[in-house]
């Protein structure tokens, strides 16, 4: 695309295209005001028709009539923006029905029913037809800016009462749903819907007809004091409700109720419970006694077949109903965050796609990422007992109730630390995730996440490792990785790129070791407090083997517990407390991992058996 003052023109020269000089791209700057969908920015409140027409003059795209598209945007109460990833220039989310986002078609005066599809502009295949629009509406010049007020779905709004004030010569808006399933469950893919406002005792306010932009009640009804409009709703998606006074100079309070016109008992259908209660009251009139204005489906006074008509065009209708979740409960240890999914955890009566959010933790935090659609506990610090949140489920339109998660934090001590895979070998730029496994003393195997653990590489130029737990392969040679946790860790060898030629028995009898790996003896080891142990170390498979066990031979040890044993730099092991721990043996990128017990002997008679 290029750009000219007088529009981009291409010129050959000899059979080659050039392109125009670049000149600066004149800028102009548009207000942004909010429309009825909290999902959709648009350009209003100014005229920028001038520089809308200089900026359509401007661009040429092939198969695109812009002098076409210029004289539209001459109509200041039509303003088409394309719903469309590559448009950019109004966001939209995708419609209830997962259809694609709609054409836009702001419309100053109101709410209007939407034309049907017309062919659109081919730009070189990003579009062939535009889907119908959706007209929203954006505040009038010298309107009073107010915010409409949502009153959901019928599910929502079903057997509620909505209060409000109308101020003198200045409506309210309000906006309620409704949905494809809901107008599917109607024999005539139609859902009659009755407003009805009244004025409150003491108030001035003379109501006017309740109006819906774009619809035209199929009947109304008025008195002194309350007004009753029927709407005929027969497309899904959000509608747009006006209430003023009668005159510019009545105000005042009153009350608001939607009703699907059949439900008779508000329990979101329209079913044969409906169908009886109006049919034991047939005949009866306003002054007579078990007459309600809810059996009145027209409000003419009578309860007759005009009412059982209304009722029938509506029969079988159900209301979108939520998700349901369910509780349930999950476990972790103090400090310890977990990973909850919750796919699964809901389900939707009529199979919409389900969205989750976690709040109100208990004793601890709690974090939702919409993307894994997964929750992240974290219990308070230092705490273990009972802690909770709560899981609430949407379908996009309705909240259900929320199901109570509970989290059982134990207290139980981490006891030792371990890789799941041990010895990574990269070569240089490639990465590798460390997965840590540890053992507490009533879980064992319980995979770690990394905000429970510090990382560390002894030989960062060869392999860092992040705070994630990421090893990346920098430059051949070994390095030694560790994960600890307070004064646990476990240490692994690393080796990036290829085995080195040694240039020294040191370096030879590494090389041997990562080939045949170390023969470390004993392989595990019981002491009593105190005692002392020596490890030797060799080549396996090698019957004159090198003695590695000394530190000066490049051989180094690590223990997984201080607090059970010790060992030196030449590989004797102290037993220093009771318990279980580990000592790792490394030599250049081979390794062994000898387990110790730290036990107190037996004083007296004692039965000797397995050990538990």
């Amino acid at each position: 695309m290029g750009w000219h003052s007088k529009g981009f023109q291409v010129r050959k020269n000899k059979g080659v295209e050039n392109s125009p000089p670049k000149t600066p791209r004149p800028r102009k700057t548009f207000i942004l005001e909010r429309i009825i969908t909290p999902s959709a920015l648009v350009p209003g409140g100014v005229d920028d028709r001038d520089a809308l027409h200089q900026l359509l003059n401007s661009l040429s795209l092939l198969n695109f009539d812009f002098s076409d598209w210029a004289q539209k945007f001459n109509h200041a109460s039509n303003l088409h923006l394309f719903a469309d990833s590559g448009a950019g220039t109004c966001p939209t989310s995708p419609t209830l029905d997962g259809d694609l986002p709609p054409i836009i078609d702001f419309d100053p005066l109101g709410l209007h029913q939407p034309p049907t599809p017309t062919a659109g502009p081919n730009v070189q295949g990003a579009f062939d037809t535009l889907p119908p629009p959706i007209i929203l509406p954006v505040d009038p010049p010298g309107s009073n800016n107010k915010v409409p007020t949502d009153l959901g779905s019928a599910y929502t709004f079903t057997a509620k009462t909505a209060s409000g004030n109308n101020d003198a010569g200045s409506p309210n808006q309000y906006t309620f749903s409704i949905t494809n399933s809901e107008l599917n469950s109607t024999a005539s893919d139609t859902v009659l819907v009755g407003i009805s406002v009244e004025s409150k005792d003491g108030s001035q306010l003379l109501p006017e007809l309740p109006e819906v932009g774009g619809l035209t009640p199929i009947l109304t009804s008025s008195d002194t004091n309350s007004t009753y409009s029927l709407f005929a709703i027969k497309r899904s998606g959000l509608n747009l409700l006006n209430l003023s006074g009668a005159s510019s100079s009545t105000s005042g309070a009153y009350s608001l109720q939607l009703n699907v016109a059949g439900d008779i008992n508000g329990d979101g259908r329209v079913d044969a419970t409906d169908r009886q209660l109006l049919d034991n009251a047939l005949g009866r009139k306003v002054t007579d006694p078990g007459y309600t204005i809810d059996l009145d489906l027209n409000r003419d006074g009578s309860i007759n077949s005009a009412d059982q008509t209304l009722l029938n065009s509506n029969f079988g209708f159900i209301a979108n109903r939520p998700p349901v979740a369910s509780p349930f409960s999950t476990s972790t240890h103090t400090e310890l965050e977990t990973v909850i999914p919750l796919v699964g955890k809901a389900s939707d009566p009529e199979g919409d796609s389900i969205f989750y959010n976690a709040l109100n933790p208990v004793n601890g935090t709690v974090l939702f990422n919409p993307n894994t659609k997964t929750a992240t506990f974290k219990p308070a610090p230092g705490f273990s007992g009972i802690a909770s949140f709560e899981l609430a489920a949407s379908d996009g339109l309705n909240w259900g109730v929320p199901a109570l998660v509970t989290v059982n934090v134990s207290g139980a001590p981490l006891l030792s630390l371990d890789f799941a895979q041990r010895r990574p070998q990269l070569y240089a730029g490639e990465s590798t995730q460390l997965t840590v496994l540890g053992d507490f003393a009533d879980q064992k195997g319980v995979v770690l996440p990394a905000s429970y653990l510090t990382y560390t590489s002894l030989n960062p130029g060869v392999a860092p490792i992040d705070a994630f737990g990421k090893v990346t392969g920098l430059a051949d040679g070994t390095s030694i990785l560790s994960a600890s946790r307070n004064n646990l860790q476990a240490v692994t060898a690393a080796r990036v790129g290829e085995l080195p030629i040694p240039a020294n028995d040191d370096e030879w009898n590494a090389l041997l070791a990562e080939i045949y790996g170390l023969d470390v003896y004993p392989q595990a080891v019981t002491l009593t407090k105190g005692v002392k142990r020596s490890l030797l170390v060799g080549i396996e498979g090698l019957t004159d083997s090198p003695d590695l066990k000394f530190g000066s031979t490049g051989t180094r040890y690590f223990v997984s517990n201080p607090n059970v044993l010790q060992v030196n730099s030449d590989g004797v092991i102290t037993a220093v407390g009771e318990g279980i721990a580990s000592v790792t043996v490394i030599d250049g990128a081979a390794e062994k991992v000898v387990p110790v017990r730290v036990k107190t002997p037996l004083m007296g008679p004692a039965i000797l058996g397995v050990d538990r």
